[in-house]
């Protein structure tokens, strides 16, 4: 039987950057929201990356806005309020905004950056709704910019290789796949706790971390050859079940097993 090793590793690619990667410098990035993602993630990452660079940002806290011009060298005509941030459109420095605020406020804001004639990148997840995720793509296609989802495990080679295990049988046919992930939210996190800024529970905000593209793929493409029989069964991946962490976690945990719907609820489970 095969090893997974590093040799079975794709070499990181790419190919997946927009076309409108200019040669000549890097991408010019604004950050919309300044909590902890951006504070913690974002901003120490883009000055380590080789195609884009942070310019500027965007926030209603005064106090923040001056601790990253300080601490990123930002000029003060790259720092906006969100009341204001259209004027973003006539910086030729500006090439994207990143959406980085509570879920249920990213389409406002990624229409906004749509008529500022910027590309956008909006953390996942897009949208709390359809009908969200529709008004922000037709809002981007009506711009000609560029809209892409902040999600990085659809071309992490990790999971790519996951990917490729499973579709080829590498090990044999995929039979069942469990997938965890967990998050201890603290008495600030209100962006994960309120309803009405999250747009939904664990399963859509940090479980959709989880249940990868790559992961996905490979249960949809074993379920997919099934349909070739008398009487499919229909798959809804817009459920899943859960039961608690069984203790052995760093963290309060849910589990969602990527599996066929069960006829009938496991035991010290629930139905979600």
């Amino acid at each position: 039987m095969p090893k997974t090793t590093d040799a079975l590793l794709p070499a990181p690619t790419t190919s997946f950057l927009p076309q409108y990667v200019r040669p000549d410098r890097k991408l010019g990035v604004v950050l919309l929201g300044l909590g902890k993602y951006s504070q913690d993630q974002l901003g120490p990452a883009l000055q380590q990356s080789k195609f884009c660079n942070l310019v500027g940002v965007i926030t209603d806290d005064p106090a923040k806005a001056h601790d990253w011009m300080q601490r990123y060298d930002l000029p003060p005509q790259n720092c906006y309020d969100y009341q204001t941030f259209g004027a973003v459109a006539n910086n030729p420095h500006v090439d994207l905004i990143y959406v980085v605020t509570p879920n249920a406020t990213h389409a406002g804001y990624v229409v906004q950056a749509a008529e500022a004639g910027k590309h956008v990148i909006c953390e996942k997840p897009l949208g709390i709704s359809v009908r969200d995720c529709e008004t922000m793509i037709a809002a981007c296609e009506k711009a000609g910019v560029q809209l892409a989802v902040g999600y990085r495990l659809h071309v992490d080679p990790v999971h790519r290789e996951l990917a490729r295990l499973g579709r080829e049988k590498i090990f044999g046919p995929v039979k069942y796949l469990e997938l965890s992930q967990g998050y201890r939210p603290d008495e600030g996190d209100t962006t994960r706790l309120d309803g009405s800024l999250a747009g939904g529970g664990p399963l859509l905000d940090v479980g959709i971390t989880a249940s990868t593209p790559p992961a996905t793929s490979v249960v949809r493409n074993r379920w997919s050859s099934r349909r070739s029989a008398s009487t499919p069964t229909p798959v809804n991946f817009n459920k899943a079940w859960k039961r608690p962490c069984s203790g052995n976690c760093a963290s309060p945990a849910e589990h969602w097993r990527v599996a066929p719907p069960p006829t009938s609820t496991p035991s010290g489970g629930c139905t979600s």
